[in-house]
């Protein structure tokens, strides 16, 4: 029976962790080493979007120069740990994108992660460190197919 019950709690914990994580966040800071900075670069806007059918649409662009990157990865949760598999690469993406691992096809994930009312702490680590993106919802909740809206060339026509 106490087994039991310490497997229903666990799940009860995967499935509040799975509801919590649904939505649009938004990296502004980082905490590295016990201190809490904000990104690096302000003209980067990187945005994560989970939904309920286990899909995870990752983007990011910098405001000062043209191009965007974006993926679609399957996703699931297992206890504190975000794992995610890239299902789609945008036809799109800049050049660029293929140097960074997230965005290649087939690549797998396991990110230990919390969530606390407003923020997604996702720790990818650094040099073997704890290193924590922290990640704000977005208001309004941006639509999964995105804040970006992109012309058939390719470019960035607008920020919605």
């Amino acid at each position: 029976m106490k087994y039991f019950i310490l497997m229903l709690t666990a799940l009860s914990f995967q499935i509040a962790q799975a509801g919590n994580i649904i939505g649009t966040w938004q990296f502004l800071e980082y905490k590295y080493e016990d201190k809490i900075q904000p990104a690096p670069n302000p003209d980067l806007d990187l945005r994560f979007t989970f939904t309920e059918k286990g899909e995870a649409y990752l983007k990011w662009f910098r405001t000062d120069e043209t191009g965007f990157c974006q993926r679609k990865a399957d996703y699931k949760i297992q206890g504190d740990v975000l794992w995610q598999k890239v299902v789609w690469l945008n036809p799109n993406n800049d050049m660029k994108c293929g140097e960074d691992p997230d965005m290649q096809i087939n690549q797998e994930t396991k990110t230990k992660f919390t969530v606390t009312l407003d923020r997604l702490n996702l720790d990818i680590g650094l040099q073997g460190k704890s290193f924590i993106y922290i990640l704000h919802a977005v208001s309004g909740d941006a639509s999964v197919s995105g804040d970006i809206s992109v012309s058939s060339d390719g470019s960035r026509a607008a920020r919605r």
